[in-house]
Protein backbone atom coordinates (compact mmCIF):
# COMPACT_ATOMS: atom_id res chain seq x y z
CA UNK A 1 0.00 0.00 0.00
CA UNK A 2 2.68 2.76 1.02
CA UNK A 3 4.42 1.54 -2.38
CA UNK A 4 1.15 2.62 -4.34
CA UNK A 5 0.43 5.66 -2.45
CA UNK A 6 4.07 6.89 -2.96
CA UNK A 7 3.39 6.09 -7.08
CA UNK A 8 0.04 8.27 -6.59
CA UNK A 9 1.98 11.57 -4.82
CA UNK A 10 4.41 11.63 -7.35
CA UNK A 11 1.91 11.31 -10.07
CA UNK A 12 -0.73 13.66 -8.66
CA UNK A 13 0.50 16.68 -10.69
CA UNK A 14 0.49 15.03 -13.58
CA UNK A 15 -2.76 13.66 -13.85
CA UNK A 16 -4.22 17.51 -12.60
CA UNK A 17 -2.32 18.84 -15.52
CA UNK A 18 -3.78 16.29 -17.64
CA UNK A 19 -7.58 16.24 -16.77
CA UNK A 20 -6.75 19.98 -16.63
CA UNK A 21 -5.74 20.14 -20.55
CA UNK A 22 -8.47 17.69 -21.61
CA UNK A 23 -11.13 20.09 -19.84
CA UNK A 24 -9.45 22.96 -21.88
CA UNK A 25 -10.08 21.18 -24.87
CA UNK A 26 -14.04 20.62 -23.65
CA UNK A 27 -14.48 24.04 -22.81
CA UNK A 28 -15.04 27.25 -24.75
CA UNK A 29 -12.29 29.67 -22.18
CA UNK A 30 -9.17 27.91 -21.44
CA UNK A 31 -8.61 30.91 -18.75
CA UNK A 32 -11.42 29.45 -16.98
CA UNK A 33 -10.15 25.79 -16.27
CA UNK A 34 -6.17 27.33 -16.22
CA UNK A 35 -6.12 30.33 -13.77
CA UNK A 36 -8.06 27.79 -10.86
CA UNK A 37 -6.12 25.02 -11.96
CA UNK A 38 -2.58 26.66 -11.34
CA UNK A 39 -4.10 28.40 -7.83
CA UNK A 40 -4.71 24.56 -6.64
CA UNK A 41 -0.96 24.17 -7.15
CA UNK A 42 0.21 25.40 -3.68
CA UNK A 43 -2.19 23.14 -2.05
CA UNK A 44 -0.42 20.46 -4.07
CA UNK A 45 2.46 21.19 -2.71
CA UNK A 46 1.11 21.06 0.85
CA UNK A 47 -0.54 17.66 0.24
CA UNK A 48 1.99 15.86 -1.07
CA UNK A 49 4.31 17.30 2.02
CA UNK A 50 1.58 15.54 4.32
CA UNK A 51 1.02 12.64 2.03
CA UNK A 52 5.04 11.93 1.99
CA UNK A 53 5.34 12.59 5.98
CA UNK A 54 2.75 9.74 6.14
CA UNK A 55 3.19 7.05 3.74
CA UNK A 56 7.10 7.96 3.04
CA UNK A 57 8.83 8.67 -0.23
CA UNK A 58 11.35 11.14 -1.32
CA UNK A 59 9.96 14.87 -0.89
CA UNK A 60 12.73 16.15 -3.59
CA UNK A 61 10.92 14.13 -6.40
CA UNK A 62 7.42 15.27 -5.44
CA UNK A 63 8.04 18.58 -5.34
CA UNK A 64 10.27 18.57 -8.63
CA UNK A 65 7.30 16.32 -10.22
CA UNK A 66 5.10 19.54 -9.02
CA UNK A 67 7.28 22.15 -9.89
CA UNK A 68 7.50 20.25 -13.51
CA UNK A 69 3.82 20.21 -13.90
CA UNK A 70 3.61 23.72 -12.97
CA UNK A 71 5.27 24.96 -15.52
CA UNK A 72 4.24 22.80 -17.97
CA UNK A 73 0.69 24.45 -17.09
CA UNK A 74 2.72 27.99 -17.29
CA UNK A 75 3.70 27.23 -20.61
CA UNK A 76 0.39 25.70 -21.79
CA UNK A 77 -1.37 28.86 -20.53
CA UNK A 78 0.65 32.01 -20.83
CA UNK A 79 1.39 33.40 -24.23
CA UNK A 80 5.15 34.25 -25.73
CA UNK A 81 4.89 37.95 -24.73
CA UNK A 82 3.71 36.64 -21.11
CA UNK A 83 6.96 34.57 -21.26
CA UNK A 84 9.13 37.41 -22.51
CA UNK A 85 8.12 39.92 -19.69
CA UNK A 86 8.89 36.92 -17.30
CA UNK A 87 11.92 36.10 -17.95
CA UNK A 88 13.13 39.73 -18.10
CA UNK A 89 11.53 40.41 -14.78
CA UNK A 90 13.67 37.19 -13.57
CA UNK A 91 17.22 38.84 -15.12
CA UNK A 92 16.31 42.02 -13.73
CA UNK A 93 15.69 40.63 -10.45
CA UNK A 94 18.80 38.45 -10.75
CA UNK A 95 21.26 41.10 -11.53
CA UNK A 96 19.84 43.49 -9.01
CA UNK A 97 20.15 40.51 -6.08
CA UNK A 98 23.96 39.64 -7.41
CA UNK A 99 24.85 43.44 -7.63
CA UNK A 100 23.76 43.95 -4.23
CA UNK A 101 25.41 40.56 -2.72
CA UNK A 102 28.67 42.17 -4.51
CA UNK A 103 28.37 45.59 -2.59
CA UNK A 104 27.56 44.00 0.46
CA UNK A 105 30.64 42.64 1.24
CA UNK A 106 31.51 41.02 4.81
Amino acid sequence: MKRVMRLIVYMMPLVIVFLGEVLAKTEGSRAQIYVPLLALFPFLYFLQGMLVSFYGGNLHVAVMMTSISYAITLWLFLSPASWGMILIYLLVVFFLGLFLEMRHKH
